[in-house]
């Protein structure tokens, strides 16, 4: 059984990345060193690094019943 693609709750909503969230993966997130510091994926340098980790995240939704979620509140957008 596969996960949903998209969870949604009163405040938030949880979605599987996908290529049109490349920027804001990595203006919100995937760059701040602060944030980056102790998951197992490293600091983006450039928005061109953030592919490689969309498509880690791909290949976790084809492997298992689901992958990484981008968590987003409801107010923001992707």
């Amino acid at each position: 059984m596969k996960a949903p693609v998209q969870i949604e709750t009163a405040r938030l909503t949880l979605r599987q990345p996908g290529a049109d969230h490349a920027l804001a993966i990595f203006e919100r997130y995937a760059s701040v060193r602060d944030v980056t510091r102790f998951p197992g994926r490293p600091r983006h340098r450039t928005v061109e690094d953030t592919p490689a980790f969309l498509q880690f995240s791909a290949e976790e939704w084809e492997r298992w019943p689901a992958g990484p979620y981008l968590v987003c509140s409801r107010g923001d957008g992707p």
